[in-house]
């Protein structure tokens, strides 16, 4: 709570169907709708122009960190940090009740085994199920990290295509032009220079196909913003993975461009 305060049981409804006034609301909707930074105390009111949903509630709270899970579907993560808390009684228990418990570090075990006394108290028939957070985000996120590996081990498979590709077809060049190679040399060229010519050659023909790479995924992107209303691609991702390209490409090159330095001028004077 970075400001206000929690609920407590006067702020609850006194009956069964009527609501409470009193709300607690995250830090990002007390910026939104109070920027001058004093939330606690005001009111809010729910609804749209002409119509309006609720009474007036009083703000008696700020959260400094709270995630609501059931973003808007705009949002980059489906997640948002915009969210208003309201006490209210249980509208039924047919699916079960949850409690979200907040316990000091390396109590969980304690305040586990107190909570089941203390409800079991009340009704002795009751079945739990206790999970930490970090356990229920690992199961909300467990498809999505599925998803993640699997597009993680594509890319690097396809990454590692690519370079034994650069590294066979840099190979081959060396290969088919081996006198020329000598042939330079013997009329002055160094090693350092055989090593940048084909580490040059390589950077223009990876920075061409980068282009072309580069313009068909925005086209790709484009098209599906257009029509799926997907999201929008972050230009850091593509800048990225060219680097990643870039380095790639020169660091396959290497070996063959080596191979190529170290061919001697007396290469020229051999006949085919």
């Amino acid at each position: 709570m970075s400001d206000g305060r929690g609920f407590t049981e006067e702020d609850y409804p006194q009956k069964e169907g009527e609501e409470s006034n009193h709300v607690i609301i995250t830090k990002s909707v007390a910026d939104l709708l109070f920027p001058d930074g004093h939330a606690v105390g005001r009111t809010i009111q729910q609804g749209r122009p002409g119509k309006v949903y609720r009474e007036p509630m009083v703000v008696i709270g700020v959260l400094r960190d709270f995630y609501n899970p059931f973003g808007r579907p705009t949002d980059p993560t489906a997640f948002s940090d915009k969210c208003i808390l309201k006490p209210s009684y249980v509208g039924g228990y047919d699916d079960g009740m949850s409690y979200l418990i907040r316990t000091q570090p390396g109590a969980l075990k304690s305040v586990v085994g107190e909570v089941e006394k203390k409800l079991t108290a009340n009704n002795a028939g009751r079945v739990f199920e206790f999970k930490t957070t970090q356990a229920k985000k690992d199961s909300w996120f467990s498809d999505s990290h599925i998803v993640v590996t699997t597009m993680t081990c594509i890319i690097v498979a396809l990454v590692a295509v690519t370079a034994l590709g650069l590294l066979g077809l840099t190979s081959l060049s060396v290969a088919e032009r081996t006198k020329q190679i000598g042939t330079r040399r013997a009329l002055g060229a160094t090693r350092m220079d055989i090593l940048r010519h084909f580490l040059l050659e390589n950077w223009l023909i990876t920075t061409a196909g980068l282009a072309l790479g580069v313009f068909g995924a925005y086209a790709l992107n484009f098209l599906l913003v257009s029509h799926v209303s997907d999201v929008k691609m972050q230009w850091q991702l593509i800048a990225a993975g060219m680097l990643l390209l870039w380095i790639n490409g020169l660091i396959s090159t290497v070996p063959p461009a080596l191979r190529a330095m170290n061919v001697p001028p007396s290469v020229a004077t051999r006949s085919v």
